[in-house]
């Protein structure tokens, strides 16, 4: 099944950006030049995906789901590759407690305005 998932989000990526499986049933998206916007595009697309494929679950009561965390790279404020993905793990978390295949928006680094994005 994890390389079902790695093929689907290989086959929804362009060839410039960089899928990785981070451990356990956790992956990761590197859309390269792309905006917020792009992102969270990316992420409806994907949890879309992942719903077509819920009865791949060996349990009808536990059916095949995702959680997405995004988060836009901020490298003017300082921002490494370890805080983007800490970034994406919490909103991905929030992601989870909302249920299955759903998304959430990390919000930015240093944000004036508040708490998360939520998608919309």
């Amino acid at each position: 099944m994890l390389r079902r998932i790695a093929d689907v989000l290989r086959g929804m990526s362009r060839r410039h950006d960089l899928v990785a499986r981070l451990g356990g049933d956790e992956f990761a998206i590197w859309l390269d030049d792309a905006a917020g916007e792009a992102g969270c595009a990316k992420a409806q697309s994907i949890c879309a995906a992942l719903e077509r494929m819920r009865d791949f679950s060996a349990s009808a009561e536990q059916p095949l789901g995702g959680s997405i965390g995004v988060a836009v790279y901020a490298p003017d404020k300082g921002e490494d590759v370890d805080a983007l993905v800490k970034r994406a793990d919490v909103a991905m978390y929030r992601a989870k407690r909302a249920g299955k295949n759903d998304w959430r928006l990390a919000p930015p680094i240093l944000a004036e305005t508040g708490p998360e994005t939520d998608r919309g």
